[in-house]
């Protein structure tokens, strides 16, 4: 059997205000300028390796948030069933 090590990624993904997505999304594209995108299409987005860490990460937590909701609904029907 594999042994499975976890890594940490640092997601950058802490709160930091209101404009927190157009920074982001500001950063991706400076990002995209520095890295010399052979791209010439109007509004394809090029990402870079922590972009897509990032993107990995929150998929995750999404789905592990849909998860628990599931559950505690699933949890709640049957509470109500019972009375």
């Amino acid at each position: 059997m594999n042994k499975i090590e976890a890594i940490k990624i640092d997601t950058g993904l802490t709160y930091q205000g209101d404009n927190e997505f157009e920074a982001m999304l500001n950063e991706i594209d400076a990002l995209n300028k520095t890295e010399g995108s052979s791209s010439k299409e109007e509004g394809e987005v090029i990402l870079g390796d922590a972009e897509i860490a990032d993107m990995i990460v929150a998929s995750g937590v999404i789905n592990n948030v849909i998860r628990t909701i599931k559950e505690d609904e699933q949890k709640l029907k049957e509470i109500l069933d019972d009375v």
